[in-house]
């Protein structure tokens, strides 16, 4: 090898290593790399900023106390695994909101919605909004009732009779029901409830039944029943049973009411 291969050339770079490791912005570096590995090490293993409050708000029926348990449970997060040693996080900036979210309303479908909060250093607040009983649901043949909210969502089995209530069936409906599952459209729901809601209000009506097909029937406590077209305007149709609740069927002739055809376009028929 030629004398500047030997010589000259290590000089040279080791004169550029000399020259890089001077420079201020090197070590400036250096100092940066280490202060984000020991911010990052503070952050996820800190005692400070383990997950160790929990504030729950908006539950009725739920445990507050299961609830926590399913938090704790699910806070931690496992930050790396190689063969036997995993390591985990219970770090508050580590934690997952959203899966601590499904596992809450996977374990408690009577939870709509949970709306989780992280405020530092080591606290959890959890917002939650409970279904409300829109209805009962029941397979055709009554053998199992559920309640259901407004979006139409199984969240509760009914054991035993239930009274002064609406009950909701549906029609070719063979598929066996269970919490959780979505049995009547929203919309579909809405209808009933701005029928519903029309009825008590101006008449003193309740709706016992509704059989949802096509067409809508519903049965009042009156025993007698309504028929609607769900695919038209229902608020005319509404306007129609309206008009002839109020000048053509009064009170004491409901006592003999069979049922109101309402889904035709522009009669309605009563008997």
């Amino acid at each position: 090898m030629s004398y500047r291969d030997n010589h000259i050339k290590p000089k040279i770079k080791n004169i550029g290593r000399k020259k890089i490791i001077q420079r201020p912005l090197f070590w400036i570096g250096i100092l940066v790399i280490v202060l984000v590995i020991i911010s990052l090490y503070i952050m996820l293993f800190s005692k400070y900023f383990n997950i160790s409050h929990i504030k729950i708000s908006g539950y009725e029926t739920v445990n507050n106390i299961d609830i926590e348990r399913v938090v704790f449970n699910n806070s931690f997060k496992k930050l790396f695994s190689a063969g036997l040693i995993n390591i985990y996080s219970n770090s508050i900036f580590a934690v997952n909101t959203n899966n601590i979210k499904d596992k809450i309303k996977s374990n408690y479908p009577v939870i709509k919605e949970v709306v989780i909060r992280k405020k530092l250093p080591n606290t959890i607040d959890l917002s939650i909004q409970e279904r409300k009983s829109f209805a009962v649901f029941c397979q055709q043949s009554k053998s199992e009732c559920f309640t259901i909210d407004d979006s139409g969502i199984i969240f509760e089995k009914l054991q035993g009779t239930f009274e002064n209530t609406t009950v909701l069936m549906v029609e070719d409906n063979n598929k066996r029901a269970k919490i959780g599952d979505n049995v009547v459209s929203k919309d579909i729901l809405s209808k009933i409830s701005d029928i519903r809601n029309n009825l008590k209000t101006n008449f003193q009506i309740d709706i016992k039944e509704a059989y949802i097909s096509k067409p809508l029937v519903l049965k009042t406590f009156e025993n007698w029943q309504i028929y609607f077209d769900t695919d038209s305007d229902i608020d005319l149709q509404i306007t129609k049973m309206n008009s002839l609740l109020t000048s053509e069927i009064s009170p004491t002739e409901r006592k003999n009411l069979q049922y109101i055809y309402l889904q035709y376009k522009d009669k309605a028929y009563y008997k």
